[in-house]
Protein backbone atom coordinates (compact mmCIF):
# COMPACT_ATOMS: atom_id res chain seq x y z
CA UNK A 1 0.00 0.00 0.00
CA UNK A 2 2.74 2.49 1.00
CA UNK A 3 4.80 1.69 -2.12
CA UNK A 4 1.78 2.15 -4.38
CA UNK A 5 0.86 5.40 -2.61
CA UNK A 6 4.41 6.68 -3.03
CA UNK A 7 4.39 5.94 -6.77
CA UNK A 8 0.95 7.52 -7.17
CA UNK A 9 2.02 10.59 -5.23
CA UNK A 10 5.16 11.05 -7.31
CA UNK A 11 3.19 10.86 -10.55
CA UNK A 12 0.45 13.19 -9.36
CA UNK A 13 2.83 15.81 -8.00
CA UNK A 14 4.58 15.76 -11.38
CA UNK A 15 1.22 16.17 -13.14
CA UNK A 16 0.20 19.08 -10.95
CA UNK A 17 3.56 20.83 -11.29
CA UNK A 18 3.17 20.56 -15.06
CA UNK A 19 -0.41 21.81 -14.71
CA UNK A 20 0.83 25.23 -13.57
CA UNK A 21 1.22 25.98 -17.27
CA UNK A 22 -2.12 24.35 -18.21
CA UNK A 23 -5.74 25.50 -17.77
CA UNK A 24 -7.25 24.01 -14.61
CA UNK A 25 -10.68 24.21 -13.03
CA UNK A 26 -9.48 27.42 -11.40
CA UNK A 27 -7.28 28.66 -14.23
CA UNK A 28 -5.64 31.46 -12.25
CA UNK A 29 -4.19 29.20 -9.55
CA UNK A 30 -3.04 25.59 -9.62
CA UNK A 31 -2.82 23.60 -6.39
CA UNK A 32 0.67 23.65 -4.87
CA UNK A 33 2.50 20.33 -4.38
CA UNK A 34 1.79 20.17 -0.63
CA UNK A 35 -1.96 20.41 -1.33
CA UNK A 36 -1.70 17.67 -3.94
CA UNK A 37 0.22 15.49 -1.48
CA UNK A 38 -2.52 15.91 1.14
CA UNK A 39 -5.16 15.09 -1.48
CA UNK A 40 -3.41 11.89 -2.56
CA UNK A 41 -2.97 10.77 1.05
CA UNK A 42 -6.61 11.63 1.76
CA UNK A 43 -7.80 9.64 -1.25
CA UNK A 44 -6.08 6.58 0.18
CA UNK A 45 -7.80 7.16 3.55
CA UNK A 46 -11.31 7.86 2.23
CA UNK A 47 -11.50 5.26 -0.55
CA UNK A 48 -10.90 1.54 -0.91
CA UNK A 49 -7.95 1.48 -3.26
CA UNK A 50 -7.96 -2.33 -3.22
CA UNK A 51 -11.57 -2.65 -4.43
CA UNK A 52 -10.53 -3.33 -7.99
CA UNK A 53 -12.10 -0.09 -9.21
CA UNK A 54 -9.96 2.52 -10.90
CA UNK A 55 -9.98 5.53 -8.55
CA UNK A 56 -8.07 8.73 -9.28
CA UNK A 57 -8.07 12.46 -8.64
CA UNK A 58 -9.01 15.06 -11.17
CA UNK A 59 -7.38 18.48 -11.19
CA UNK A 60 -8.04 20.50 -8.06
CA UNK A 61 -9.71 23.89 -7.76
CA UNK A 62 -9.56 26.50 -5.05
CA UNK A 63 -12.70 27.49 -3.14
CA UNK A 64 -13.55 31.18 -3.43
CA UNK A 65 -16.06 33.17 -1.43
CA UNK A 66 -17.16 36.78 -0.81
CA UNK A 67 -17.35 38.93 2.29
CA UNK A 68 -21.07 38.98 3.21
CA UNK A 69 -20.98 42.58 4.46
CA UNK A 70 -19.47 43.75 1.18
CA UNK A 71 -22.21 41.94 -0.70
CA UNK A 72 -24.95 43.95 0.97
CA UNK A 73 -23.19 47.19 1.88
CA UNK A 74 -21.04 47.97 -1.18
CA UNK A 75 -23.42 48.14 -4.16
CA UNK A 76 -20.74 49.66 -6.36
CA UNK A 77 -18.72 46.45 -6.41
CA UNK A 78 -19.31 43.64 -8.87
CA UNK A 79 -19.75 40.12 -7.55
CA UNK A 80 -16.56 39.06 -9.30
CA UNK A 81 -14.76 41.98 -7.70
CA UNK A 82 -15.71 40.72 -4.23
CA UNK A 83 -14.36 37.21 -4.73
CA UNK A 84 -11.34 36.09 -2.73
CA UNK A 85 -9.75 32.63 -2.31
CA UNK A 86 -9.89 30.51 0.83
CA UNK A 87 -7.19 28.16 2.09
CA UNK A 88 -9.29 25.29 0.83
CA UNK A 89 -9.12 23.14 -2.29
CA UNK A 90 -11.49 20.57 -3.72
CA UNK A 91 -10.61 17.72 -6.05
CA UNK A 92 -12.93 15.79 -8.30
CA UNK A 93 -12.64 12.07 -7.60
CA UNK A 94 -13.24 9.67 -10.47
CA UNK A 95 -14.15 6.01 -10.13
CA UNK A 96 -14.00 3.93 -13.30
CA UNK A 97 -14.01 7.14 -15.31
CA UNK A 98 -17.07 8.76 -13.68
CA UNK A 99 -17.02 11.63 -11.13
CA UNK A 100 -18.25 10.17 -7.86
CA UNK A 101 -17.15 12.57 -5.11
CA UNK A 102 -15.26 15.67 -4.07
CA UNK A 103 -12.24 15.48 -1.79
CA UNK A 104 -11.72 18.64 0.27
CA UNK A 105 -8.26 19.71 1.45
CA UNK A 106 -7.88 22.57 3.94
CA UNK A 107 -5.08 24.13 5.91
CA UNK A 108 -5.00 23.14 9.57
CA UNK A 109 -2.34 25.17 11.35
CA UNK A 110 0.80 24.87 9.24
CA UNK A 111 -0.26 21.66 7.50
CA UNK A 112 -2.65 20.74 4.71
CA UNK A 113 -5.07 17.91 5.37
CA UNK A 114 -7.90 16.13 3.57
CA UNK A 115 -10.91 16.97 5.73
CA UNK A 116 -13.99 15.67 3.93
CA UNK A 117 -15.14 13.39 1.13
CA UNK A 118 -18.51 13.22 -0.60
CA UNK A 119 -20.90 15.30 -2.69
CA UNK A 120 -21.54 12.95 -5.59
CA UNK A 121 -24.26 15.16 -7.11
CA UNK A 122 -22.09 18.27 -6.89
CA UNK A 123 -19.11 16.44 -8.40
CA UNK A 124 -21.21 15.26 -11.34
CA UNK A 125 -22.60 18.76 -11.93
CA UNK A 126 -19.14 20.35 -11.84
CA UNK A 127 -17.88 17.83 -14.35
CA UNK A 128 -20.89 18.52 -16.59
CA UNK A 129 -20.20 22.27 -16.48
CA UNK A 130 -16.54 21.66 -17.15
CA UNK A 131 -17.50 19.61 -20.22
CA UNK A 132 -19.81 22.40 -21.41
CA UNK A 133 -17.12 25.04 -20.98
CA UNK A 134 -13.86 23.14 -21.65
CA UNK A 135 -10.50 24.54 -20.67
CA UNK A 136 -8.95 23.44 -23.95
CA UNK A 137 -11.33 25.87 -25.70
CA UNK A 138 -10.01 28.71 -23.56
CA UNK A 139 -12.68 28.86 -20.86
CA UNK A 140 -11.76 29.58 -17.24
CA UNK A 141 -13.86 28.21 -14.37
CA UNK A 142 -13.83 29.38 -10.76
CA UNK A 143 -15.77 27.81 -7.92
CA UNK A 144 -17.58 30.27 -5.62
CA UNK A 145 -19.33 29.37 -2.38
CA UNK A 146 -21.44 32.04 -0.67
CA UNK A 147 -21.89 30.48 2.75
CA UNK A 148 -24.57 32.78 4.14
CA UNK A 149 -26.77 32.19 1.09
CA UNK A 150 -25.97 28.47 0.95
CA UNK A 151 -25.26 28.87 -2.74
CA UNK A 152 -22.48 27.59 -5.02
CA UNK A 153 -21.65 28.83 -8.51
CA UNK A 154 -19.09 28.30 -11.22
CA UNK A 155 -17.94 31.62 -12.66
CA UNK A 156 -17.20 31.11 -16.36
CA UNK A 157 -14.83 33.42 -18.18
CA UNK A 158 -12.72 33.52 -21.31
CA UNK A 159 -9.62 35.65 -21.48
CA UNK A 160 -10.45 38.90 -19.71
CA UNK A 161 -14.20 38.53 -20.24
CA UNK A 162 -16.63 37.22 -17.62
CA UNK A 163 -19.33 35.24 -19.41
CA UNK A 164 -21.62 34.51 -16.47
CA UNK A 165 -22.42 32.26 -13.54
CA UNK A 166 -23.48 28.62 -13.70
CA UNK A 167 -25.58 27.80 -10.62
CA UNK A 168 -24.75 24.54 -8.89
CA UNK A 169 -27.39 22.42 -7.06
CA UNK A 170 -27.34 24.39 -3.79
CA UNK A 171 -27.72 27.71 -5.64
CA UNK A 172 -30.62 26.35 -7.69
CA UNK A 173 -32.42 25.51 -4.45
CA UNK A 174 -31.49 28.77 -2.70
CA UNK A 175 -32.60 30.90 -5.64
CA UNK A 176 -35.65 28.72 -6.47
CA UNK A 177 -34.36 27.89 -9.94
CA UNK A 178 -35.28 24.18 -9.96
CA UNK A 179 -38.30 24.68 -12.21
CA UNK A 180 -36.29 26.46 -14.92
CA UNK A 181 -34.55 23.25 -16.09
CA UNK A 182 -31.22 25.03 -16.49
CA UNK A 183 -28.59 22.96 -18.26
CA UNK A 184 -24.83 23.23 -17.88
CA UNK A 185 -24.48 25.63 -20.81
CA UNK A 186 -26.91 28.15 -19.29
CA UNK A 187 -25.16 31.06 -17.61
CA UNK A 188 -26.83 33.70 -15.45
CA UNK A 189 -25.79 37.34 -15.57
CA UNK A 190 -24.71 38.96 -12.33
CA UNK A 191 -27.83 41.16 -12.43
CA UNK A 192 -30.00 38.03 -12.28
CA UNK A 193 -28.48 36.69 -9.07
CA UNK A 194 -27.17 39.71 -7.14
CA UNK A 195 -30.53 40.85 -5.74
CA UNK A 196 -31.62 37.40 -4.51
CA UNK A 197 -28.17 36.74 -3.04
CA UNK A 198 -28.18 40.04 -1.18
CA UNK A 199 -31.61 39.22 0.25
CA UNK A 200 -30.51 35.77 1.44
CA UNK A 201 -27.28 37.09 2.96
CA UNK A 202 -29.05 40.00 4.65
CA UNK A 203 -31.57 37.58 6.17
CA UNK A 204 -28.82 35.24 7.38
CA UNK A 205 -26.83 38.09 8.97
CA UNK A 206 -29.97 39.49 10.59
CA UNK A 207 -30.71 36.14 12.21
CA UNK A 208 -27.10 35.89 13.36
CA UNK A 209 -27.21 39.41 14.85
CA UNK A 210 -30.48 38.61 16.64
CA UNK A 211 -29.03 35.45 18.12
CA UNK A 212 -25.96 37.37 19.23
CA UNK A 213 -28.11 39.98 20.94
CA UNK A 214 -30.04 37.29 22.78
CA UNK A 215 -26.82 35.69 23.98
CA UNK A 216 -25.57 38.97 25.49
Amino acid sequence: MKKRLSITLTLLVFMFVVSFSMPALNARVAPPPEVVKAAVEGLDVFTDMDSGNEVHLGLGFQVNTVDPRSLIEEPGLTLEGMIYPLEMWRFLVFENGAPTALLTVAREGEAWKAVSFGGADLAAEIQTIQNAWPADSGFDLRFIRIYQARADFMLVGKGLETLGYAPLPAAKVALSLQSFNLDASTLLHESEIMGPLQGLVKEALSVKDERGALDN
